[in-house]
């Protein structure tokens, strides 16, 4: 990770760099859509198998294991138990 100075020395690089970011957003959106659509269809039809492979190859889970969800996030606020 970068920090990047929005006031006085290094805020003009930074509003070049952010104004090539916003411009990139179409361009980049267009290259990705393609590879994102056929993820989502393999996530709806192989379900959590194909989503844990997702997760690994891209964000480095090593598997299941490493999945953790706070009780809050659970069903009625933690009063039901994961299946």
């Amino acid at each position: 990770m970068k920090t990047i100075r929005t006031k006085g020395r290094g805020a003009e690089q930074t509003a070049e760099i952010l104004a090539a970011l916003e411009r990139r957003g179409g361009a980049a959106l267009d290259t990705v859509l393609p590879a994102v659509k056929r993820i989502v269809a393999d996530v709806r039809k192989q379900g959590d198998r194909a989503l844990l492979r997702y997760a690994a190859q891209f964000d480095g889970l090593a598997g299941a294991s490493s999945l953790r969800v706070t009780p809050t996030r659970w069903p009625l606020h933690g009063t039901q138990s994961l299946p």
